[in-house]
């Protein structure tokens, strides 16, 4: 079923005081855009925080299956469905302005079943990964998305994910990934678009991305989820616990106007 500009639902369950639908942001954003919405059914991940939440968050939902942990001192962390991989798998992003020092408290995220507290579990966290785009201009020049120095000190990689030769130009996409407990830096990045960089200083920051796998995901009983603390240099912030369900809901795409 297709609907066209309608408001995204609003997610049932959080009433916590540093819950917040909407940010001045993203509604600064919504009416900049002035877009229609073309709606379809889709098989989603819905997520909302569950329980106290530490002074140091501000949960933001924009929309049920996407959920932003603002923390103090200034970083983010981003939970939805992983785009690209199969349903069932959660992805965790950690963003932070450059030189911020970061570290993930534990690998493991316990999860019990809300229906059924009995029926508990350990998921792990996949390593941390970040892509970096360079171009090679055709007079010797290279500009890229991000720092191409490694963020932490401790074991990488880095691959090549694609490449691609347009008019005498060199285009390159490089994935870096680490251990997911490793020490590592937030860092500048300029490959989202200008007007959105402008308006949302989060757009600005790397996107380091953390993959939790888990068949407990996959079905309709909804689970809560332990998330580990973040260490924001140096002190440690604890992460609220967090309700996931997966459920068919409308998934609206944007047609910008402007």
């Amino acid at each position: 079923m297709n609907r066209e500009c309608s408001p995204p639902p609003h997610p049932a369950g959080a009433t916590h005081s540093r819950w917040r639908p909407w940010s001045w942001g993203a509604l600064l954003l919504a009416v900049l855009l002035q877009g229609c919405a073309n709606c379809h059914d889709a098989r989603v991940l819905r997520v909302e925080p569950v329980g106290a939440v530490s002074p140091a968050v501000t949960a933001l939902q924009p929309q049920p299956y996407f959920l932003n942990l603002q923390l103090e001192p200034e970083a983010e962390i981003h939970l939805s469905r992983c785009p690209g991989e199969p349903f069932g798998s959660l992805c965790m992003t950690v963003l932070a302005p450059e030189g911020r020092r970061l570290q993930l408290e534990r690998a493991e995220l316990r999860y019990v079943s809300e229906a059924a507290p009995g029926q508990a579990g350990t998921l792990e966290l996949s390593e941390a990964s970040y892509q970096v785009s360079c171009l090679d201009k055709a007079n010797g020049e290279r500009r890229c998305s991000s720092s191409e120095d490694m963020p932490t000190a401790g074991a990488s990689r880095v691959r090549l994910y694609g490449m691609a030769y347009i008019g005498g130009e060199h285009f390159e996409v490089f994935k870096y990934s680490f251990a997911p407990t490793s020490p590592f830096v937030g860092a500048a990045d300029r490959s989202g678009p200008d007007f959105l960089r402008l308006f949302v200083k989060s757009e600005n920051w790397r996107q380091y991305v953390f993959v939790i796998v888990g068949e407990p995901f996959a079905v309709a009983d909804p689970i809560v989820l332990s998330l580990p603390g973040l260490r924001i240099d140096g002190g440690l912030i604890p992460l609220p616990r967090v309700r996931a369900a997966a459920s068919t809901e409308q998934v609206c795409s944007v047609r910008q106007l402007m």
